[in-house]
């Protein structure tokens, strides 16, 4: 099972079957800390979709989040088409 970028957030409703327990419970998912989400302004517009963060999912659900750093944005410039 796998889902990519803020796909985890649909863990939080996935019910196992045979034990009743969430079936992330006990796993480790990854995806956005809730520091990226707010730094990249899409906090409140989850949150205004009712849509939950990673990390509250997991939390919620018994599983562990491994989330990666805050990215950084990375900046170079083209010496071709550089203004003077």
């Amino acid at each position: 099972m796998f889902s990519v970028c803020h796909g985890p957030a649909v863990f939080q409703n996935l019910i196992d079957p045979v034990t009743g327990e969430p079936l992330i419970k006990g796993k480790t998912i990854t995806g956005f800390t809730t520091e990226t989400e707010t730094v990249m302004y899409l906090e409140k517009e989850l949150k205004g979709c009712d849509t939950p963060l990673v990390e509250e999912t997991a939390a919620a659900m018994g599983a562990t989040c491994k989330c990666g750093e805050l990215p950084t944005p990375v900046h170079e410039k083209d010496p071709q088409h550089s203004s003077p």
